[in-house]
């Protein structure tokens, strides 16, 4: 096989893979008609689906991401946590 039929196969073959590329497009806007077409009919709610790139609960619905409690520090030497104790509301300065 000599060089100018090398580049021929290779311009055919990255033309085929634009083509799939394109048919792949076309599919994925049909489907996306299709699907809300669906959701019209049968009046879906949002709350009632779920995607892949959603991680979901056994009863389908989002979880949401929680805002992480940063764990108290104790020292494992003298079980001090580095927090001083709060006065009780009730309480005046004086500790009666």
């Amino acid at each position: 096989m000599d060089f100018a039929q090398f580049e021929k196969e290779i311009s055919d073959l990255d033309g085929l893979r634009q083509e799939i590329r394109d048919r792949e497009a076309r599919l994925h806007d049909e489907a996306v008609e299709n699907i809300q077409n669906l959701i019209d009919q049968l009046k879906i709610k949002s709350t009632e689906l779920r995607f892949a790139d959603q991680p979901s609960t056994k009863k389908g619905g989002v979880i949401r991401p929680v805002n992480p409690v940063a764990p108290k520090y104790r020292n494992p030497e003298s079980g001090e946590t580095g927090v001083r104790p709060r006065p009780h509301p009730g309480l005046d300065d004086a500790g009666d």
